[in-house]
């Protein structure tokens, strides 16, 4: 058996997983291909070529059509002997389109791998997410980001049992590493060697963008310090937003500015900080909250990534209503109750565990198995016609 993923780019974070999924579904008999193409000039995240003989890259042609960006990816020599081909669901990939039709006359099966919706619309009601809700159903099968996508995916119709909720992440290994590293050191005495002279230390570690929250941050920060005298905030990250950081770390001597920081680096800061400031939209940092045992306090929020899912308020971080006054107050109590901080630090352990890269790869894989064993034209989700 064979299935082949279609992917418009493929960034740096997805490369550890492809290999991985790979390997799995070698060892239960199935050959795994990846179709993967570049990125539209100028934007980000860019493709990081996977340099092996069942990683195939093509070329995405970009058009505008009546003001709207699509994508064609020139592809379909590479799937004719596909037994399922996994493509992510988005409005905008022309290849979709067509593998659905075909779909309902030929081989191969046909999923889909996404949120379900557009988590950052800002018509979630409007005619591109119902457009994209109607589709959804005509799949054979759902691989789904986490439990909130599924739980979209079963509201456009689909039914249950023909989705696999895999717990999106990426390769965490590094932060593990890093973290390891670090046992040995208290964090106080770390936060000492990043900087900071206080004994409460919180981190924001992310984009500086609008998305982020900036000035939220800041502003929650200072009243944290008012509440709680030897408060810290330790930066991480750069973006549009940066400038904004510079001026505040020139005015307040305990806001502590480190620039962007990648792969084992991070760990440090991590380590040094008792709670992880993150009001705004949440995306895969929450599992690097749990890997750093750094427990992230975030707001309510209608644009939160799937990843929202993976936190459980009091359980492994806190969710607070979206208000500076409320959010400053639960971070100000939680440095105050080292016992309650200590109970969400053992929560993100406990999380830490399960939503992993090789835990990814395992829920995958068992739902690409399970797709080829149980799926056949007649039990298909939208009632087509019978594969002959």
């Amino acid at each position: 058996m064979k299935v082949t993923i279609v992917q418009r780019i493929l960034p740096h974070y997805r490369s550890s997983f492809a290999q991985q999924l790979h390997e799995q579904l070698a060892m239960r008999g199935i050959e795994l291909e990846l179709v993967y193409g570049q990125e539209l000039p100028g934007t980000v995240p860019r493709t990081s070529p996977l340099q092996t003989p069942w990683a195939h890259q093509i070329d995405n042609r970009y058009l505008t059509v009546g003001g709207t960006e699509v994508v064609w990816q020139p592809c379909l020599s590479k799937l004719h002997d596909s037994d399922l081909v996994i493509v992510e669901q988005s409005n905008r990939l022309l290849l979709n389109y067509w593998l659905q039709l075909r779909r309902t006359v030929s081989r191969p099966l046909f999923a889909f791998w996404g949120h379900g919706r557009n988590m950052q619309s800002r018509s979630p009601r409007g005619l591109r997410e119902r457009f994209k809700s109607s589709l959804a159903r005509h799949v054979d099968w759902w691989f789904a980001y986490t439990e909130l996508s599924r739980d979209t995916v079963l509201r456009s119709g689909f039914p249950d049992e023909r989705v696999t909720v895999v717990n999106n992440a990426v390769d965490d290994e590094e932060l593990r590493r890093g973290m390891h590293a670090c046992g040995g050191i208290e964090p106080l005495e770390m936060a000492r060697t990043l900087g900071c002279k206080g004994g409460n230390v919180a981190l924001f570690c992310g984009g500086l963008n609008r998305e982020k929250r900036i000035d939220f941050v800041l502003s929650a920060a200072q009243r944290v310090r008012a509440l709680v005298p030897d408060f810290e905030l330790l930066i991480v990250g750069d973006g549009p937003e940066r400038a904004r950081v510079e001026e505040a770390r020139q005015r307040l001597p305990w806001i502590h500015y480190a620039g962007a920081q990648m792969g084992e680096a991070r760990a440090r800061y991590f380590h040094a900080a008792k709670l992880l400031l993150m009001p705004g939209a949440i995306g895969l940092v929450a599992v690097d909250s749990f890997i750093g045992r750094c427990p992230l306090f975030t707001t309510e929020l209608a644009y939160h990534g799937p990843e929202i899912a993976y936190l459980r308020s009091g359980y492994n971080g806190c969710m607070t209503a979206d208000d500076v006054d409320s959010y400053a107050r639960s971070v100000a109590q939680h440095l105050q109750q080292p016992r309650t901080l200590d109970g969400l630090k053992a929560g993100c352990d406990e999380s830490a565990r399960k939503y992993s890269l090789s835990a990814m790869v395992t829920h995958f894989a068992g739902g690409v198995e399970r797709c080829l064993k149980e799926s056949t034209r007649g039990a298909r989700a939208d009632a087509g016609p019978a594969r002959p």
